[in-house]
């Protein structure tokens, strides 16, 4: 008896494809998971939603590149418009020889890419409606 192939196709096709909507649904979640939690931290420390916040978490002096950058990379998944001039602002004024030291500097490829998400289109940018 031969197998039948055409099923075993069928079958394993389906596995893949359920394998990468869990996998892609439990990114999504982990990604959700560390923008809200950067923009507690922020809201803790200053008032206004979460987008105003990350801007003046990322503008404060007592914040540390490696949180100045973790909020700009949670303000690139955001992709609120209120955010572009800061991200101009960063881009412009470069604070290290090293494009992406995130511990001694801002990031500017994380710039870079938190302007075009804004700009343009993020898959998580539905995901914040109510952050």
């Amino acid at each position: 008896m031969k197998p039948n192939l055409k099923r075993y196709l069928v079958i394993g096709f389906i596995s893949v494809l359920v394998g990468f909507v869990i996998v892609f649904a439990i990114s999504l979640r982990v990604i959700y998971l560390n923008v809200r939690s950067t923009c507690m931290e922020a809201q803790m420390k200053f008032e206004g939603d979460c987008t105003e916040t990350l801007i003046q978490y990322v503008e404060s002096d007592e914040t540390t590149y490696g949180q100045k950058n973790q909020g700009i990379w949670a303000l690139s998944q955001l992709s609120d418009e209120r955010a572009l001039p800061l991200m101009h602002k960063l881009l412009e004024n470069k604070t290290c020889k090293d494009p992406c030291d995130r511990n001694n500097c801002i990031c500017e490829l994380l710039v870079s890419r938190a302007i075009k998400f804004t700009e343009g289109f993020t898959v998580t940018k539905w995901m914040y409606k109510y952050l």
